[in-house]
């Protein structure tokens, strides 16, 4: 029984553990942004999975502004990369970035946080650079 109590004590988390997540509202719309905040969590960003739903993605912090890039290293679907500044101003979009790009990177300067999703979904949203996202 002891066992048992102790297994479940390690194996629950992780079983039951859900990613934090922030809402993107644009374009009338609003979207699920899984967060990637550490380290880890933004070197495995979207890598691996099948497919994204058409509202959700992924929105990775950064502690402050800065020159970031992002690639598609172990991606197997397109993505929109949606580059945002402190002040959640759009700095640069990358739409419909392919697998198949990799190991290229795409950068943009002053950038805090990075958006990525379906490939076209920037766009169906009507982003564009220079507008201030709520998220």
């Amino acid at each position: 029984m002891g066992i048992a109590l102790a297994l479940l004590a390690v194996v629950a988390p992780t079983i039951f553990y859900q990613a934090p997540t922030a809402e993107l509202a644009a374009g009338g719309h609003r979207l699920s942004l899984q967060i990637a905040n550490t380290d880890a969590a933004r070197e495995k960003g979207l890598s691996g999975r099948k497919s994204l739903a058409a509202d959700k993605g992924m929105i990775f912090v950064f502690d402050k502004a800065g020159k970031r890039c992002l690639w598609m290293k172990g991606m197997r679907f397109p993505l929109d990369m949606v580059f945002v500044s402190h002040g959640k101003q759009v700095v640069r979009i990358q739409p419909n970035v392919s697998p198949k790009t990799y190991p290229e990177r795409f950068c943009a300067d002053s950038t805090q946080y990075v958006i990525e999703l379906p490939a076209g979904t920037a766009k169906n949203l009507g982003l564009r650079q220079g507008q201030t996202l709520s998220f």
